[in-house]
């Protein structure tokens, strides 16, 4: 928990830079960055059809954040709830993630995930897994204690995030005339 208190307290403001950014239209070309997602608790659930559902717990309600580029580098927390639905604005963005567990790494190809506010409990549909050894009933799925998503953010990613989180603004604005 120090830890994760210490990571968070080093990483703060990534929703301004993407705001700002958003604003003047210029985030340039090598942006790049990363959303640590800090797990206490989680189950990885073999789809069958060669996804996984990722559900992790988190201690926290936001996910340490670092953007950056050649011109900048801005730390933010992106809250869980607020990552969560910009991403589901954005649906089509899959990202790489790292799944970090001490003992064991897996490399991840994510897609948006939902979460349960109430709970922290955030689930990811995971397109692709490497590091997963399979057995003869399937893959031998990790049990997740504690450890950290890393999630890979590239140009493409944050373009969508940013694109997203406008859509879902717009999308709950008064038109005025007789509804939202």
């Amino acid at each position: 928990m120090k830890i994760a208190r210490i990571f968070a307290l080093s990483l703060v403001l990534m929703i301004g830079v993407m705001l700002i950014h958003a604003q003047d239209d210029t985030l340039p070309d090598d942006t790049s960055g990363v959303i640590a997602h800090v797990i206490d608790s989680g189950t990885m659930i073999d789809n069958g059809d060669g996804t996984f559902l990722l559900t992790v717990s988190s201690p926290l309600d936001y996910a340490p954040s670092a953007i950056t580029s050649a011109e900048f580098f801005r730390t933010f927390n992106y809250p869980l709830l607020e990552l969560a639905s910009d991403w589901e604005f954005a649906p089509d963005l899959e990202v790489p993630a790292v799944l970090d567990m001490g003992d064991v790494v897996l490399e991840l190809v994510l897609t948006a995930p939902t979460i349960d506010p109430l709970t922290n409990e955030v689930t990811y549909l995971v397109v692709s897994a490497t590091g997963l050894e399979e057995g003869k009933d399937g893959f031998e799925l990790p049990e997740i204690e504690a450890g950290s998503l890393m999630i890979n953010m590239d140009y493409t990613f944050v373009e969508g995030m940013i694109a997203g989180r406008t859509e879902r603004i717009n999308s709950t604005r008064w038109e005025g005339g007789g509804g939202w």
